[in-house]
């Protein structure tokens, strides 16, 4: 345990979170290192120098050795300021033993109260120095007066002036050694502030560095967050936009005002697929290109070689490119980019980008405005589709409006004029012929005076009418009665022409069942005559004929005869 205890860890100084309490620490373990060479030295130059005295000596070597022991073991359990404490009493204790027990005052070690101030103000701060000068003051004035009024009996003979020089020796190297330990005290707290300023500088380096590339950081989110919107913006215009002009001039203004750009144009392919054509472009300089029909060839220029390679092209310096064609309407441009407008695979034209800066158009801003240009392509194409199909469906509208109008022509002449009058108190009858006349054409809802006509229209063909007539004091028609009879009337059209559609349909379902039906009871004999027979039996029962000659003719009958 005393081996442990005497241990080189023993006697070195501990180290706290706190520097400050470090410090004290570090310099009180020198002191008390200091303090148990000296209690080393002493005994022996006492031996030689001072035999007579070398009990005492041993005896006070000893009891220094044992407090500073102690010392040692509170500094290792954290009581800096208790050690620091004890080392100033005791040292303060020895000096005016000193003066008591020799030659008072006029003692050498008197001086050692310098000792006591510079340890005290080194280990207890600015304020036990004080006090320990202000102690030592008073302790030496109290010596004196005691000494000069007799109450201080000198009983040990003046020491040998060799032992005052031991002793003054003693006191220097003390203080030397202290005021060595501040002053390196000193230098470490400097060198130790100037590291900290020193990493505090990287610190605040690194957090300008990082400040900085936070704020490039949120910059370029910003400025993706403006690009991601401005694709949302236009992805909504081509999802809600079906007339592709509307739809072209839209484009281009949302991406020349969301990227801040100088100039944006679209071009589309000619049928020939060999000129770009201008279709939409912002601006003075837009129109007045669009008003002399500007054109492209593919393969020719920043818009004709991105068709051509089917890629975008890029022009971070536009006045040194070799490609690039100069516009006359466009002087300020700087920077330019082509983009190729796609759609299931095909090309279908391109944009054009310009701005006044240049080496504008970085990585991440080509990628939004490509993929932007696919969303327009894609919008482009369906709205062409969708133009073509609107085609194609007005179109077959009219061809079935034609088939429709006739098979009401052939409805009406083959049952006549068919119309229905009511009247209060009376069945509905069929129409006279003299009421069909007076419910003949008319323009849409026609209304003189208590009578109202309303044409019946189906798929734009007027087929007949509805006429309606007030009591003689009912007044005329108002605009909401007006406005009910054309709903209703428009009601029955639906009706009309549904009833047509199933007519025909159960009219096709009969032919096609008597067909089968014939041809089935043909079909089920082989033999030639029974064949013959079947044939003209049931082709005149199922159409009711008078008569039906089926016969097989030669060469000789093959220019003339009866036949059916």
């Amino acid at each position: 345990m005393i081996g442990r205890f005497l241990s080189k860890s023993t006697f070195a100084a501990p180290v706290f979170p706190d520097m400050a309490k470090t410090r004290a620490a570090q310099l009180a373990n020198r002191t008390l290192l200091l303090i148990l060479a000296i209690l080393i030295v002493v005994p022996v130059v006492a031996a030689i120098a001072i035999p007579a005295q070398l009990r005492e000596i041993l005896g006070l070597a000893a009891l220094m050795g044992a407090i500073v022991l102690g010392s040692f073991w509170l500094l290792r359990r954290g009581h800096v300021q208790l050690v620091s404490i004890i080392l100033v009493v005791s040292f303060y204790l020895i000096i005016t033993g000193s003066l008591v027990t020799y030659l008072g005052i006029r003692d050498l070690g008197s001086t050692g109260y310098f000792v006591v101030v510079a340890l005290a103000a080194l280990l207890l701060g600015r304020r036990g120095g004080l006090w320990a000068g202000l102690v030592s003051g008073l302790t030496a004035i109290a010596v004196y007066l005691a000494e000069i009024n007799g109450l201080l009996v000198v009983t040990v003979q003046p020491v040998a002036p060799f032992s005052q020089l031991i002793a003054l020796l003693v006191m220097l190297g003390l203080v030397s050694l202290l005021l060595h330990t501040a002053i390196s005290q000193g230098i470490e707290s400097l060198e130790q502030a100037a590291r900290t300023s020193a990493a505090l500088s990287r610190a605040y380096e690194e957090a300008a560095a990082s400040r900085d590339e936070l704020q490039a950081r949120t910059e370029e989110l910003q400025k993706h967050s403006a690009y991601l919107e401005a694709s949302y913006e236009v992805g909504q215009a081509a999802v809600s936009m079906l007339e592709v002009d509307l739809l072209m001039e839209r484009v281009v203004q949302l991406i020349r005002q969301r990227f801040g750009l100088y100039y944006v144009g679209l071009f589309l392919l000619d049928e020939s697929q060999e000129v770009a054509e201008l279709c939409a472009g912002t601006g003075e300089a837009g129109r007045a290109m669009l008003a002399r029909r500007h054109s492209i060839p593919v393969g020719e220029g920043m818009v004709g070689w991105s068709i051509a390679h089917r890629q975008a092209r890029v022009a971070s310096h536009a006045l040194q490119d070799a490609v690039r064609l100069a516009t006359p309407e466009l002087p300020e441009t700087r920077a330019e980019a082509a983009l190729p407008l796609r759609s299931r695979g095909q090309i279908i034209g391109a944009l054009t980008v310009q701005h006044t800066q240049e080496g504008f158009f970085d990585a991440g801003t080509v990628t939004a405005l490509q993929t932007m240009a696919d969303q327009v392509g894609v919008a482009l194409d369906n709205a062409r589709l969708f133009a073509e199909s609107q085609a194609a469906l007005e179109a077959e509208r009219r061809a079935y409006g034609e088939i429709s109008r006739d098979a009401w022509a052939d409805l009406v002449r083959g049952r006549g004029d068919m119309g229905y009058v009511s009247r209060p108190g009376e069945p509905v009858r069929p129409l006279s012929r003299d009421g069909r006349r007076e419910a003949g054409a008319a323009a849409p809802a026609v209304a003189d005076g208590s009578t109202l006509v309303v044409p019946i229209r189906i798929r734009g063909h007027e087929i007949g009418t509805v006429a309606l007539r007030k009591r003689d004091r009912a007044g005329g028609w108002t605009v909401e009665e007006r406005a009910l009879m054309e709903s209703l009337t428009a009601q029955l059209e639906v009706a009309l022409d549904s009833a047509r559609l199933y007519q025909d349909t159960q009219h096709r379902a009969f032919r096609d069942r008597l067909m089968a039906e014939v041809v089935g009871r043909i079909r089920e004999s082989l033999e030639l005559e029974t064949v013959l027979q079947t044939a003209a039996q049931e082709i005149r029962q199922a159409l009711d004929l008078p008569e039906v000659v089926v016969r097989l003719q030669g060469e000789a009958g093959a220019n003339g005869g009866e036949g059916v």
